[in-house]
């Protein structure tokens, strides 16, 4: 047994929910419910900060 986050990965394409893909990035549709629940629950400012702490997260691993 894998992960909560990979097994809901995992559920989410048997469903029928596909990956999409962000230049070279395929992003899971477990994380794109997850930014929909966030903007839903927290609103547009806080998905905001969000998506930019991530894209300074990926921007400084490289």
């Amino acid at each position: 047994m894998g992960t909560l986050f990979g097994e809901l990965n995992k559920s989410l394409i048997r469903i029928g929910f596909t990956r999409m893909y962000f230049g070279e990035r395929i992003v899971e549709p477990v994380i794109v419910i997850f930014f929909w629940v966030m903007l839903w629950f927290l609103g547009l400012q806080a998905l905001g900060l969000v998506a930019v702490l991530c894209l300074v997260i990926i921007y400084v691993q490289q």
